[in-house]
């Protein structure tokens, strides 16, 4: 599995302002939530519904008072936001064969960043740092996740993403 070393305490949300960072929201669950937030517009996909550019700073208060711990990285690569958006309105709302990875699979692709077709978080996280594409990391409420500033992504299946989905689903 992945490590991300050097891993660093946000200490401002405006270190998200400018960039591509992709987001492991609730890195204590497995698997965790993945997002995007391009020049501090956030995209996500979920089975509540698709966010499309929206401001990240309203979703970090919320997660920071619930303690959700979140790691960022940020990528060395140019944003197209109209190709972000493009490809996230291809995902409204996630189906149980669906999951948050695809619109950033199909993104990474469509720029020709990979060829790569990842079907989980760790895969994606891999294929970054053999390329060499991560150029910072931050984390927010992660303290206890950490080992030396370093974070192992846990192995899960597609089972456990369908699972997950199908609760969630329960509960909207």
């Amino acid at each position: 599995m992945p490590v991300i070393k050097n891993i660093n305490n946000l200490k401002s949300p405006e270190q998200l302002d400018s960039g591509l960072f992709l987001c492991l929201i609730g890195t204590n669950k497995t698997p965790p939530h993945i997002a995007l937030i391009a020049d501090g517009k956030y995209y996500s996909t979920s089975v509540r519904g698709v966010k499309l550019g929206v401001d990240y700073k309203k979703l970090l208060k919320i997660l920071d008072v619930k303690k959700t711990p979140i790691l960022f990285l940020k990528l060395d690569v140019v944003i197209d936001q109209n190709k972000l958006r493009e490809v996230y309105f291809n995902y409204p709302k996630l189906t149980v064969n669906e999951s948050c990875l695809f619109p950033i699979r199909d993104y990474f692709k469509l720029n020709n960043w990979t060829i790569t077709n990842w079907n989980f978080v760790f895969d994606l996280v891999n294929d970054l740092l053999l390329k060499e594409k991560i150029e910072i990391a931050f984390h927010l409420k992660m303290e206890s996740l950490l080992d030396n500033n370093a974070f192992k992504l846990q192995k899960y299946t597609k089972e456990d993403i369908v699972a997950l989905i199908k609760e969630l689903k329960a509960l909207c």
